[in-house]
């Protein structure tokens, strides 16, 4: 009585106990779909295309600026600022080493 009222087992709307349709032929589906959308294929080529090439980009770019910065900036920025700062790894002086000969 109540449950019927509310839609529980015997009422209508109960999604639970519906059954789910599936296709006999697949093959068949997917043709009568390709029909459809048949005049949009080129357009449905162009996306597939772009998907690829940004999905290509977004995982070499990482790469790519690592690279950059390995390779150019990072013996270029050692030329130039290497002796700036009191880098003695490289080769330079610091100013502790310059104030401690002067006091000598």
């Amino acid at each position: 009585m109540l449950g019927g009222a509310i839609g529980g087992p015997a009422g209508r709307g109960n999604i639970l106990n519906q059954s789910t349709l599936k296709p006999k032929n697949t093959g068949q589906t997917i043709g009568r779909l390709m029909k459809y959308f048949g005049p949009w294929w080129p357009m449905a080529i162009v996306a597939l295309v772009s998907i690829i090439i940004s999905t290509w980009s977004q995982v070499t770019t990482p790469e790519l600026t690592g690279q950059l910065v390995d390779c150019y900036l990072t013996p270029a920025t050692t030329s130039t600022f290497g002796n700036f700062g009191g880098s003695t790894a490289l080769g330079g002086s610091s100013k502790y080493q310059l104030l401690a000969g002067a006091g000598s």
